[in-house]
Protein backbone atom coordinates (compact mmCIF):
# COMPACT_ATOMS: atom_id res chain seq x y z
CA UNK A 1 0.00 0.00 0.00
CA UNK A 2 1.01 3.61 -0.62
CA UNK A 3 0.78 5.81 2.59
CA UNK A 4 -0.83 8.74 2.04
CA UNK A 5 1.92 11.02 2.89
CA UNK A 6 4.12 8.97 0.39
CA UNK A 7 1.38 9.17 -2.29
CA UNK A 8 0.90 12.68 -1.76
CA UNK A 9 4.41 13.60 -2.56
CA UNK A 10 4.60 11.48 -5.56
CA UNK A 11 1.91 13.31 -7.04
CA UNK A 12 3.05 16.63 -5.94
CA UNK A 13 6.59 15.77 -7.43
CA UNK A 14 4.21 14.57 -10.48
CA UNK A 15 2.16 17.98 -11.06
CA UNK A 16 4.91 19.73 -10.36
CA UNK A 17 7.40 17.88 -12.75
CA UNK A 18 4.19 18.88 -15.41
CA UNK A 19 3.35 22.11 -14.49
CA UNK A 20 6.83 23.47 -14.77
CA UNK A 21 7.50 22.79 -18.26
CA UNK A 22 10.48 20.06 -17.40
CA UNK A 23 8.36 17.55 -19.26
CA UNK A 24 7.27 14.04 -18.51
CA UNK A 25 10.79 12.24 -18.24
CA UNK A 26 12.13 14.56 -15.54
CA UNK A 27 8.93 14.81 -13.19
CA UNK A 28 9.17 11.04 -13.32
CA UNK A 29 13.25 10.87 -12.57
CA UNK A 30 12.16 13.23 -10.06
CA UNK A 31 9.49 10.39 -8.56
CA UNK A 32 12.07 7.70 -9.20
CA UNK A 33 14.48 9.43 -7.03
CA UNK A 34 11.91 10.43 -4.34
CA UNK A 35 10.88 6.32 -4.07
CA UNK A 36 14.27 5.10 -3.94
CA UNK A 37 14.96 7.15 -0.93
CA UNK A 38 11.58 6.29 0.66
CA UNK A 39 11.55 2.80 -0.32
CA UNK A 40 11.82 -0.03 2.74
CA UNK A 41 14.25 -2.59 2.66
CA UNK A 42 11.81 -5.76 1.62
CA UNK A 43 9.97 -5.04 -1.81
CA UNK A 44 7.28 -7.46 -2.81
CA UNK A 45 7.40 -8.00 -6.25
CA UNK A 46 10.06 -6.37 -7.77
CA UNK A 47 13.01 -3.81 -7.03
CA UNK A 48 11.72 -0.20 -7.91
CA UNK A 49 13.96 1.50 -10.21
CA UNK A 50 14.16 4.44 -11.79
CA UNK A 51 13.17 2.73 -15.53
CA UNK A 52 10.16 1.59 -13.74
CA UNK A 53 8.86 4.86 -13.03
CA UNK A 54 10.27 5.94 -16.40
CA UNK A 55 8.02 3.76 -18.40
CA UNK A 56 4.25 5.54 -16.78
CA UNK A 57 3.10 7.89 -19.37
CA UNK A 58 -0.34 8.78 -16.55
CA UNK A 59 -0.69 9.18 -13.06
CA UNK A 60 -2.68 5.71 -12.94
CA UNK A 61 0.20 3.65 -14.81
CA UNK A 62 2.39 5.82 -11.93
CA UNK A 63 0.12 4.49 -9.24
CA UNK A 64 0.12 1.11 -10.33
CA UNK A 65 4.28 0.43 -10.82
CA UNK A 66 4.62 2.01 -7.66
CA UNK A 67 1.90 0.01 -5.96
CA UNK A 68 3.13 -3.21 -7.22
CA UNK A 69 6.25 -2.39 -5.39
CA UNK A 70 5.42 -1.93 -1.96
CA UNK A 71 5.87 -4.03 1.37
CA UNK A 72 2.82 -4.40 2.62
CA UNK A 73 -0.77 -6.08 1.62
CA UNK A 74 -3.24 -4.28 3.37
CA UNK A 75 -5.49 -2.02 1.18
CA UNK A 76 -5.71 -1.23 -2.47
CA UNK A 77 -1.94 -3.01 -3.66
CA UNK A 78 -1.03 -3.91 -6.99
CA UNK A 79 1.44 -6.34 -7.96
CA UNK A 80 2.19 -6.12 -11.61
CA UNK A 81 3.97 -9.22 -12.89
CA UNK A 82 6.66 -7.66 -15.60
CA UNK A 83 9.23 -11.47 -15.56
CA UNK A 84 10.29 -11.26 -19.19
CA UNK A 85 8.84 -14.60 -19.51
CA UNK A 86 5.68 -13.77 -18.60
CA UNK A 87 5.56 -10.50 -20.50
CA UNK A 88 6.48 -12.72 -23.64
CA UNK A 89 4.27 -15.69 -23.30
CA UNK A 90 1.36 -13.01 -22.39
CA UNK A 91 2.26 -11.10 -26.10
CA UNK A 92 1.94 -14.55 -28.19
CA UNK A 93 -1.56 -15.33 -25.97
CA UNK A 94 -2.59 -11.72 -27.24
CA UNK A 95 -2.18 -12.51 -30.88
CA UNK A 96 -5.47 -13.29 -33.04
CA UNK A 97 -4.27 -15.80 -34.80
CA UNK A 98 -3.32 -18.29 -31.79
CA UNK A 99 -4.72 -21.50 -32.16
CA UNK A 100 -7.34 -22.45 -29.31
CA UNK A 101 -4.23 -25.75 -28.27
CA UNK A 102 -1.51 -23.18 -28.42
CA UNK A 103 -3.81 -20.46 -26.09
CA UNK A 104 -4.47 -23.23 -23.57
CA UNK A 105 -0.95 -24.43 -23.75
CA UNK A 106 0.41 -20.40 -23.03
CA UNK A 107 -2.05 -19.84 -20.05
CA UNK A 108 -1.26 -23.07 -18.38
CA UNK A 109 2.51 -22.02 -18.49
CA UNK A 110 2.09 -18.25 -18.02
CA UNK A 111 -0.11 -19.41 -14.48
CA UNK A 112 3.10 -21.42 -13.67
CA UNK A 113 5.37 -18.61 -13.68
CA UNK A 114 2.51 -16.34 -11.84
CA UNK A 115 2.54 -18.71 -8.96
CA UNK A 116 5.39 -17.93 -7.79
CA UNK A 117 4.89 -14.14 -7.90
CA UNK A 118 1.87 -15.32 -6.12
CA UNK A 119 3.17 -17.46 -3.65
CA UNK A 120 6.61 -15.50 -2.62
CA UNK A 121 5.20 -14.74 0.65
CA UNK A 122 3.54 -17.95 1.57
CA UNK A 123 4.59 -18.63 5.32
CA UNK A 124 6.92 -21.82 6.02
CA UNK A 125 7.36 -24.19 8.93
CA UNK A 126 10.66 -26.05 10.01
CA UNK A 127 10.54 -29.81 9.76
CA UNK A 128 13.33 -32.47 10.70
CA UNK A 129 14.47 -34.34 7.09
CA UNK A 130 17.30 -36.58 6.64
CA UNK A 131 19.27 -35.72 3.94
CA UNK A 132 21.93 -38.39 2.70
CA UNK A 133 24.66 -37.23 5.01
CA UNK A 134 22.98 -35.85 8.16
CA UNK A 135 19.32 -34.83 9.90
CA UNK A 136 18.54 -30.82 9.57
CA UNK A 137 15.91 -28.80 10.09
CA UNK A 138 13.89 -27.58 6.78
CA UNK A 139 11.92 -25.41 5.86
CA UNK A 140 8.69 -26.51 3.97
CA UNK A 141 4.69 -25.14 3.10
CA UNK A 142 1.61 -26.13 4.12
CA UNK A 143 0.11 -26.65 0.72
CA UNK A 144 -3.12 -27.96 2.03
CA UNK A 145 -4.04 -24.71 4.06
CA UNK A 146 -3.99 -22.75 0.38
CA UNK A 147 -7.09 -23.00 -1.61
CA UNK A 148 -7.21 -21.82 -5.42
CA UNK A 149 -10.46 -20.50 -6.29
CA UNK A 150 -11.87 -21.01 -9.57
CA UNK A 151 -14.45 -18.25 -10.75
CA UNK A 152 -16.15 -20.45 -13.98
CA UNK A 153 -15.30 -20.62 -16.57
CA UNK A 154 -12.03 -19.08 -17.53
CA UNK A 155 -10.51 -19.79 -14.43
CA UNK A 156 -10.05 -23.33 -14.93
CA UNK A 157 -7.66 -22.49 -17.25
CA UNK A 158 -5.60 -20.93 -14.91
CA UNK A 159 -5.75 -23.63 -12.32
CA UNK A 160 -4.04 -26.66 -13.56
CA UNK A 161 -0.77 -24.65 -14.15
CA UNK A 162 -0.88 -23.60 -10.70
CA UNK A 163 -1.38 -26.97 -9.11
CA UNK A 164 1.37 -28.01 -11.08
CA UNK A 165 3.25 -25.63 -8.44
CA UNK A 166 1.59 -26.28 -5.46
CA UNK A 167 -0.36 -29.96 -5.41
CA UNK A 168 -1.31 -30.22 -2.21
CA UNK A 169 -3.43 -27.17 -2.58
CA UNK A 170 -7.31 -27.14 -2.26
CA UNK A 171 -10.27 -26.01 -5.14
CA UNK A 172 -12.83 -24.33 -4.45
CA UNK A 173 -15.57 -23.45 -6.98
CA UNK A 174 -17.63 -19.80 -7.96
CA UNK A 175 -19.77 -20.20 -11.01
CA UNK A 176 -20.81 -16.68 -12.37
CA UNK A 177 -21.50 -15.47 -15.73
CA UNK A 178 -21.86 -11.70 -16.66
CA UNK A 179 -25.78 -10.85 -18.15
CA UNK A 180 -24.74 -9.91 -21.39
CA UNK A 181 -27.27 -6.17 -21.16
CA UNK A 182 -26.43 -5.26 -17.81
CA UNK A 183 -22.94 -6.89 -17.34
CA UNK A 184 -24.18 -7.38 -13.76
CA UNK A 185 -22.55 -11.07 -12.40
CA UNK A 186 -24.92 -13.46 -11.67
CA UNK A 187 -24.47 -16.75 -9.22
CA UNK A 188 -25.31 -20.10 -10.19
CA UNK A 189 -22.78 -22.17 -8.30
CA UNK A 190 -20.65 -22.40 -5.05
CA UNK A 191 -18.68 -24.66 -3.52
CA UNK A 192 -15.86 -24.17 -0.95
CA UNK A 193 -13.83 -26.94 1.03
CA UNK A 194 -14.12 -27.09 4.73
CA UNK A 195 -12.56 -24.81 7.43
CA UNK A 196 -12.21 -22.11 5.40
CA UNK A 197 -11.60 -20.46 8.46
CA UNK A 198 -7.87 -22.01 8.93
CA UNK A 199 -7.16 -21.42 4.74
CA UNK A 200 -5.22 -18.95 2.71
CA UNK A 201 -7.52 -18.70 -0.91
CA UNK A 202 -6.00 -17.13 -4.28
CA UNK A 203 -9.10 -16.44 -6.36
CA UNK A 204 -8.40 -16.84 -10.22
CA UNK A 205 -9.56 -15.37 -13.31
CA UNK A 206 -8.20 -14.39 -16.13
CA UNK A 207 -9.65 -11.11 -16.88
CA UNK A 208 -10.61 -8.64 -14.53
CA UNK A 209 -12.67 -6.14 -16.73
CA UNK A 210 -15.67 -4.45 -15.64
CA UNK A 211 -14.86 -6.06 -12.04
CA UNK A 212 -18.78 -7.35 -11.59
CA UNK A 213 -17.40 -11.03 -11.84
CA UNK A 214 -14.27 -10.43 -9.35
CA UNK A 215 -16.41 -8.14 -6.26
CA UNK A 216 -19.32 -10.47 -6.14
CA UNK A 217 -16.81 -13.72 -6.17
CA UNK A 218 -14.76 -12.24 -2.79
CA UNK A 219 -17.91 -10.70 -1.34
CA UNK A 220 -19.43 -14.46 -1.82
CA UNK A 221 -16.03 -16.20 -0.89
CA UNK A 222 -15.69 -13.97 2.76
CA UNK A 223 -19.02 -15.19 3.60
CA UNK A 224 -16.61 -18.80 4.23
CA UNK A 225 -14.29 -16.87 6.34
CA UNK A 226 -10.79 -17.55 4.77
CA UNK A 227 -7.88 -16.58 6.81
CA UNK A 228 -6.78 -14.78 3.91
CA UNK A 229 -7.85 -13.74 -0.04
CA UNK A 230 -5.57 -12.63 -2.99
CA UNK A 231 -6.84 -11.79 -6.84
CA UNK A 232 -4.91 -13.34 -9.41
CA UNK A 233 -5.66 -12.32 -13.11
CA UNK A 234 -3.73 -12.31 -16.72
CA UNK A 235 -4.92 -9.08 -17.39
CA UNK A 236 -7.18 -6.01 -15.82
CA UNK A 237 -8.48 -2.48 -16.64
CA UNK A 238 -8.39 0.28 -14.77
CA UNK A 239 -12.21 0.33 -14.41
CA UNK A 240 -11.94 -3.02 -13.11
CA UNK A 241 -9.54 -2.44 -10.78
CA UNK A 242 -11.15 0.74 -9.57
CA UNK A 243 -14.31 -1.43 -8.78
CA UNK A 244 -12.43 -3.83 -7.04
CA UNK A 245 -10.86 -2.16 -4.55
CA UNK A 246 -13.90 0.18 -3.44
CA UNK A 247 -15.39 -3.14 -3.08
CA UNK A 248 -12.33 -4.82 -1.38
CA UNK A 249 -9.70 -2.93 -0.44
CA UNK A 250 -8.19 -5.73 2.09
CA UNK A 251 -7.20 -7.78 -0.66
CA UNK A 252 -4.44 -7.31 -3.43
CA UNK A 253 -4.29 -8.01 -7.19
CA UNK A 254 -1.50 -10.35 -8.68
CA UNK A 255 -1.86 -9.22 -12.59
CA UNK A 256 0.45 -9.38 -15.94
CA UNK A 257 -0.82 -6.03 -17.60
CA UNK A 258 -2.87 -3.54 -16.99
CA UNK A 259 -4.77 -2.38 -19.99
CA UNK A 260 -5.65 0.92 -21.51
CA UNK A 261 -9.30 0.56 -20.63
CA UNK A 262 -13.07 -0.86 -21.17
CA UNK A 263 -14.64 -0.82 -24.72
CA UNK A 264 -18.52 0.03 -25.18
CA UNK A 265 -18.92 -3.73 -24.94
CA UNK A 266 -17.15 -4.38 -21.88
CA UNK A 267 -14.31 -5.85 -23.14
CA UNK A 268 -10.44 -5.19 -22.28
CA UNK A 269 -8.44 -3.20 -24.73
CA UNK A 270 -6.37 -3.71 -26.15
CA UNK A 271 -6.69 -6.98 -24.41
CA UNK A 272 -6.60 -10.60 -25.72
CA UNK A 273 -10.43 -11.05 -26.63
CA UNK A 274 -12.78 -13.14 -24.33
CA UNK A 275 -10.39 -15.70 -22.53
CA UNK A 276 -13.24 -18.19 -21.78
CA UNK A 277 -14.04 -18.58 -26.02
CA UNK A 278 -10.18 -18.77 -26.90
CA UNK A 279 -9.46 -20.91 -23.87
CA UNK A 280 -12.54 -23.52 -24.95
CA UNK A 281 -13.05 -22.87 -28.72
CA UNK A 282 -16.38 -21.68 -28.27
CA UNK A 283 -18.09 -18.37 -30.20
Amino acid sequence: MLRLPLLASVYALFSTGMGTGMGMGKGMGMIAMHLQSRSSSRLTTNVLACKDVLSCSSPLMLWSTIAAHTDTMTTRTVHHITHPLVQHKLTLMRQKDRSTNNFRRLLHEISMLMAYEVTRDMPTQLIEIETPLETMQAPVIDGKKTVFVVIMRAGNGFLDGMLDVVPGARVGHVGLYRDPKSLVAVEYYFKMPHDMQNRDAIVLDPMLATGNSAVAAVERLKESSPKSIRFVCLLAAPEGLKKFHEAHPDVPVYTAAIDRQLNEHGYIVPGLGDAGDRLFGTK
